[in-house]
């Protein structure tokens, strides 16, 4: 018989422990370890549970998942699963935690599942099967893998908010950001069109558009207008920020009383519908000041349009502050926002 521990509704610890079947039964929340192997490839590991599992027998589920055991801590039982299901040795700096994730919807299964991932390259072959829980394995690519979630494909067991973690962390961690040239104006010009046909009526506003032109200017001249930064995935451009260094500055500097030192503006942070929810616009707004410091600017602008809440919010939390506003045009206000990035090479 296994033993597990009784958890509250806030994962607090009630220093009760219940044989697990019973725990079920009684609808006590408990611990769980979620594993997923990744290789090097981006390939996630699948196993398909056994025909003898009392539930989902036959079905393609997570690398490695268990219960944590009374007495247990989480990382010990994640590293014992692998070891009883897959015959994978681990250790604890190898195990990367993605997410404690709560589920409530099965009421004989009220549990906390701890994700990881884990790089490991072994092949197919040599994974063995200590626990006859696992009948057979099979890696995936990650974006196939999203792929059949989205498609909720049979045979294949959905934990919806669980892969909604995994898919981004793996995301974020193959994200590449560099500075575009004219071979990326294409790629450039596509997403900015892509992303204003699926802007509602009332966020129109929310981003103004450059022609082709333009962009081949400022990827031609980056002294003088600025540099634009992409972010690939698998070598596909998702998203891309503009950090301007023209002279607009002087107006600018107009606006805000005060403001000493050199400036540039985020004049455009665009990103594929798709990637949304990944944190794209905070990362490349993170990545842009590091360039910025680097060319001893010390004052970042940015500017939003009345009404997109969400990049207002993005960067106030990071930092940013609203000076004041602006009537655009007949229709569109925008606000005006400074982060001042401290003291540069220079100062």
């Amino acid at each position: 018989m296994e033993y597990i521990d009784i958890f509250d509704e806030n994962n607090e610890p009630t220093g009760k422990v219940k044989e697990k079947n019973q725990a079920h039964e009684d609808g006590n929340f408990h611990r769980t370890a979620h594993v997923w192997i990744i290789n090097d490839k981006n390939e996630l590991l699948l196993q398909k549970r056994s025909a003898s599992k009392k539930s989902d027998p036959n079905c393609w589920d997570i690398s490695g998942a268990g219960h944590i055991r009374a007495g247990e801590s989480v990382i010990d039982g994640a590293i014992r699963e692998l070891k009883e299901e897959l015959g994978v040795e681990a250790k604890e700096k190898d195990l990367q935690y993605i997410a404690t994730i709560k589920s409530t919807k099965n009421p004989k299964n009220m549990e906390y599942a701890y994700v990881y991932l884990l790089r490991c390259n072994k092949y197919i072959e040599d994974y063995i099967f200590e626990d006859e829980e696992v009948s057979e394995v099979k890696y995936v690519y990650y974006k196939e893998l999203e792929k059949m979630v989205e498609e909720r494909v049979e045979g294949l067991l959905i934990h919806e908010e669980e892969y909604k973690y995994l898919f981004k962390y793996i995301t974020i961690n193959n994200l590449e950001i560099r500075k575009c040239t004219v071979q990326d104006v294409d790629e450039i010009y596509n997403i900015e069109n892509i992303v204003i046909n699926n802007f509602k009526e009332d966020e129109k506003g929310y981003f103004l558009p450059f022609k082709k032109e333009i962009y081949l200017r400022i990827l031609n001249d980056p002294i003088k207008d600025g540099e634009i930064y992409g972010a690939f995935i698998d070598n596909k451009m998702v998203a891309w920020i503009f950090l301007s260094v023209s002279n607009r500055m002087k107006e600018l500097k107009q606006k805000i009383p005060n403001l000493e030192g050199k400036c540039a503006d985020i004049d455009g942070v665009i990103v594929l519908p798709e990637y949304r929810g990944y944190g794209l616009q905070k990362i490349l707004v993170k990545y842009l000041e590091e360039r910025a410091r680097e060319k001893e600017i010390s004052n970042i602008i940015a500017e939003v349009t009345f009404g997109n809440v969400y990049s207002l919010r993005n960067l106030k939390d990071l930092g940013y502050e609203e000076q004041t506003w602006y009537q655009k045009d007949e229709n569109i206000k925008r606000y005006i926002l400074l982060k001042k990035l401290g003291e540069t090479k220079s100062e």
